[in-house]
């Protein structure tokens, strides 16, 4: 009786933590000595370093690093807060990161603060690691905080980083070029450290590679008004990726930048149509359907089996929640089917996509909907929550 009481007491206070810290990350103090001893030891817990433990939950494998990859940026918000309060600020390379809504979770954060650096990398889980360093000058006064960490403005970082930052990463550092709304955020920046050289980054960048002569323009004239003459360097190497004027979001900038950059490769390698005749295309599709949908079921972390796959195509399973979710594909699969018997017959396939695809997504989730396992707002728009691939630093957007 002793026994189940203290699990019950260690569950609790687990739990309390979790909220106080809106995250799946505990420090060691939160608990006491012999729940922390139980929670180890049945897998309720893992260590990330000395005083800092991730959550887990005991029924999944204890090294996927899925779980700690979706709570990478809320252990660094409370573990930094805890030692350095507000006194640090991370690297330009770091900052991008964040202001670029990274889709990879990085292998290497780096941080400057004005106490307490060690300037020695402390290694983390799954080949992540943290370089915190003593550098008071490097911290400028205009940071900024996302996701509650303490980082270098957009416009300031651009002005730090590398300049083999715009040859590397061209795509971010067009995007994080084109996120700049006004010549101002770089003029004052520029001014009041004296960046001279990386402004004539900046103004070529604009002019020479995404051709935009006004922002090259105005940032040139504002420094000349306080007696700063820039000459404009290029410093990308090739020509720009993004070609839209107008910025609809970071990840569409991305999208369409990858796309741009690799299209070509993708088109010469892109398999012709192996069958044309639309019922050989529906049957061929009947056939690979066993194979996807346990895949792809089981990608979600749904516990299935090809029997159960097989009945929920007949509609003969339980109410419970890997049952309906094989019941669901069953449904959304047909749904997917009649999409690509219009699409074969249109000249804009796209079009059948874009009307058909909630179709899919409310058939896909409409068993558990019925069985009282989601709710129906569920099925307004697409999912609200984080998506995440097991063992994979790639992050989905949001």
């Amino acid at each position: 009786m002793k026994s189940k009481t203290n699990i019950t007491k260690s569950l609790k206070d687990l739990k309390t933590a979790v909220k106080k810290n809106k995250a799946n990350i505990i420090k060691s103090n939160q608990l006491s000595r012999a729940s922390r001893e139980f929670l180890i030891k049945s897998h309720w817990l893992k260590e990330i370093i000395k005083g800092w433990y991730m959550v887990l939950n005991p029924t999944e494998n204890y090294q996927n690093s899925t779980l700690w990859y979706a709570s990478f940026w809320d252990f660094f918000r409370l573990y930094l807060e805890d030692r350095l309060e507000k006194d640090y600020c991370l690297s330009a390379k770091s900052s991008l990161d964040l202001h670029l809504n990274q889709t990879t979770i990085p292998k290497q954060l780096i941080v400057i603060t004005t106490r307490g650096g060690s300037g020695k990398c402390l290694n983390l889980l799954f080949n992540s690691s943290v370089l915190i360093y003593n550098d008071p000058k490097a911290i400028p006064k205009e940071k900024t905080e996302i996701k509650n960490i303490q980082t270098m403005s957009l416009a300031y970082a651009l002005c730090k980083t590398a300049p083999i930052f715009f040859e590397k990463k061209s795509i971010d550092a067009e995007i994080a070029l084109r996120s700049i709304k006004h010549s101002f955020e770089f003029t004052k920046i520029i001014l009041d450290y004296d960046m001279k050289i990386p402004a004539s980054r900046i103004v070529g960048a604009y002019k020479y590679h995404l051709k935009n002569n006004k922002m090259a323009e105005a940032i040139t004239n504002e420094l000349e008004l306080y007696g700063m003459i820039v000459k404009p360097k290029n410093p990308f190497k090739s020509s720009a990726i993004i070609k839209s004027v107008k910025q609809t979001s970071i990840y569409a900038d991305r999208v369409i930048g990858f796309w741009q950059l690799h299209r070509e490769t993708v088109i010469k390698n892109f398999p012709k149509p192996s069958i044309r005749n639309k019922i050989k295309l529906l049957n061929k599709i009947d056939d690979l359907y066993t194979f996807d949908a346990y895949n792809s079921l089981s990608i979600e972390g749904y516990q299935v089996t090809i029997e159960l796959i097989k009945q929920a195509q007949l509609n003969k399973v339980p109410l419970e929640k890997n049952a309906l979710a094989a019941k669901g594909y069953s449904k959304a699969f047909l749904e997917a089917k009649k999409s690509i018997a219009k699409m074969i017959t249109t000249k804009k396939p796209g079009s059948v996509f874009e009307k058909d695809l909630q179709k899919w997504y409310i058939n896909l989730f409409a068993p558990q909907i019925k069985a009282n396992l989601l709710s129906e707002r569920h099925l307004l728009g697409y999912r609200s929550t984080q998506v995440y691939i097991r063992n994979s630093r790639h992050v989905p957007p949001p």
